[in-house]
């Protein structure tokens, strides 16, 4: 994999004469892309890095996969100079952007400075989306905590709801539901890495449970409180692992988990 993510891109650049190495590239990219869709429900993320790669295909390559009209054209002058023009303008606004990212995302110290007129020009462009640094995952993490949703009409017997998608009972398969990213399971699992900053939704899911909210409970799979809603919510922390083949086949279960303490009211 990091055979590919480091040495792929570069054969990307490989000029005309040695479009084979270009061609290379992009098949390593996109098997990779491919093994990360298989692995992973990354949504739509695979995809659009797949299509980046059309970019580097010349007409000799896509007429191979469809049919291309007006191939072998002369190019317009008033288009040659348009990207003449503009081409000066991408690559400055380009390399502003990659210098921001670098300071912003250095892990120590207090970065690369960044001047107020870059910062400026960056704010200008910003709401193209197109001159921004992005990352879905810059720290990759090494356990899977997940936060288990508990309620209870007497403050002592306590029930676990249970999402459509993500961990939930131990003996459950995981699910395939690539490219489809259900809101409300991707976001308790954001909270899961960063309880604090997502208490604001935490109070509001506490809040509607607790009110029994259709539109809510939709959402979830799941609802142990089918006749009234919970008087009281609470939020258990627990560390999910995958079980080993022999685990599951002497249990049945594809996780087991453990404990970590729960939440502090959010309210």
């Amino acid at each position: 994999m990091f055979l590919i993510e480091l040495g792929a891109p570069w054969l990307l650049l490989a000029p005309g004469r040695l479009r084979r190495l270009r061609y290379a590239g992009v098949a390593a990219l996109v098997l990779l892309q491919a093994s990360i869709a298989l692995t992973g429900n990354y949504g739509f993320f695979n995809l659009l890095a797949v299509v980046l790669c059309i970019s580097v295909l010349d007409d000799a390559a896509l007429r191979r996969i469809v049919p291309l009209r007006g191939a072998g054209a002369p190019y317009p002058s008033s288009g040659r100079l348009g990207v003449q023009t503009v081409a000066p303008v991408l690559f400055v606004l380009s390399a502003l952007a990659f210098w921001a990212e670098i300071g912003y995302t250095i892990p120590a110290g207090p970065g690369l400075p960044v001047s107020r007129w870059a910062a400026g020009v960056l704010g200008l462009v910003a709401p193209l989306r197109s001159f921004n640094g992005y990352g879905l995952f810059r720290v990759m993490t090494t356990e899977r905590p997940e936060i288990v949703v508990e309620g209870s009409a007497d403050g002592e017997h306590w029930k676990e709801y249970e999402f459509r998608y993500k961990p939930g009972p131990v003996s459950r398969r995981p699910p395939f539901v690539e490219p489809h990213q259900p809101r409300l399971d991707w976001q308790m699992w954001f909270v899961a890495l960063d309880p604090v900053s997502g208490w604001p939704l935490l109070q509001a899911l506490s809040r509607h449970l607790r009110a029994g909210t259709l539109e809510v409970l939709a959402l979830l799979g799941h609802n142990p409180f089918p006749a009234a809603p919970p008087r009281f919510i609470r939020f258990a922390r627990y560390v999910y692992r995958f079980t080993s083949p022999a685990e599951r086949s002497r249990t049945g279960a594809w996780w087991r988990r453990e404990l970590t303490g729960y939440l502090p009211e959010p309210w």
